[in-house]
This record gives C-alpha cells, sequence and structure tokens, in this order.
C-alpha cells in the first residue's frame, strides 16, 4: 500500500497553537488518507482544524493571512516564525521525494537566516500545493526542481542539530 510522510502543524493537538507535527498518508485507492496515529486521529484533514501542511502555512504567512510565529515547536519562541516555516517547505518537498530525513537535520540554505531566495519558497510552496490538488505538470516540475537544485535536496552530507543540542555533521553517503 502505497504511503508517505507529512509536514506542517497540528491545530488539534493544542488549542490555539500549531504544533509541527509529522503524519501519514495513504493511498486507498482512490485518494490520499491523512491519518495521526500518534494522537488516534484517522482521517486528518489537510486544512484549518487539521494539519496545515508547511506549504500552505507559507503561502498564507506571504499572503499576510495568518501570523506565523504562531507555527512552530510547543512553546519555544525560538523554534517559531518565518525561518522555520520556510524549513519545512524544504522537509514537505524532500519527504514527498522519498527523503525522509529529521526534522533537525539542515542542508542547502536552511537555517534560521532569512532565506537567501524567498520566491523559490513561494514557488515550492504553490507546486506543492497544486501537487495535492492533483496536478501532474507540478508534481513532475517538483520532482525535477528537487533533483537539480542543491538548496533543495540533501547531498552528501547534512548538518544533525539534535533537540538535545549536539550538531554533527552526518555522511549520508552508502559505505560498502
Amino acid at each position: 500500500m502505497p504511503a508517505r510522510s507529512r509536514i506542517g502543524f497540528a491545530d488539534y493537538i493544542v488549542p490555539g497553537d500549531h504544533l509541527d507535527h509529522v503524519i501519514t498518508e495513504f493511498w486507498d485507492g482512490s485518494r490520499w488518507i491523512a491519518t495521526d496515529t500518534e494522537v488516534d486521529v484517522p482521517d486528518v484533514r489537510l486544512a484549518p482544524g487539521g494539519l496545515r501542511t508547511a506549504a500552505q502555512v507559507w503561502t498564507d504567512h506571504r499572503s499576510g493571512v495568518v501570523d506565523v510565529e504562531t507555527f512552530g515547536v510547543g512553546g519555544d519562541p525560538e523554534l517559531r516564525g518565518a525561518w522555520f516555516v520556510r524549513n519545512y517547505v524544504i522537509y514537505e518537498l524532500a519527504h514527498r521525494r522519498g527523503d525522509e530525513l529529521l526534522l533537525w537535520d539542515l542542508w542547502g540554505d536552511m537555517g534560521r537566516e532569512p532565506p537567501a531566495d524567498p520566491a523559490l519558497i513561494d514557488e515550492i510552496a504553490d507546486l506543492l500545493q497544486s501537487a495535492d490538488a492533483g496536478d501532474k505538470a507540478a508534481e513532475r516540475k517538483l520532482a525535477d526542481r528537487y533533483a537539480d537544485d542543491l538548496r533543495l535536496h540533501p547531498g552528501d552530507q547534512i548538518r544533525c542539530v539534535s533537540p538535545r543540542g549536539v550538531v554533527s555533521d552526518v555522511d549520508l553517503r552508502v559505505s560498502t
């Protein structure tokens, strides 16, 4: 059964907060069904009141629709905001392309600094949402952008910044 992870911000775990979260989607033969086994929600909406994908939040932030400072990790003000959501759009793309790295792994221009090119994140967020709506051309363009742009996919090494504060470089090449 085809399955994939989804990256975003859950509205349903802590009322009034938008916590970073990962859920699973599976293909039932006709549509993707999002489910959250961590808190036993069998059919999660990918919208407000459910899991807002990182792409949705980024787009709403850029349009001035949401306060992006309410999206992040628990009550930690250091792990919220535009830089955080921007990174999650890149994670969302990586997971969609099968690179399900940890949410504290960094590559390309990820990090706390403002993006060098916010238009790139705008484009990726738009393509992710179009692909979610069934646009096969958007899905192909995402695959091409991911393969070609070093800012969007992990290379041979990533930087792991664990929640415990340990920072290390990780070699992703398979040893033979």
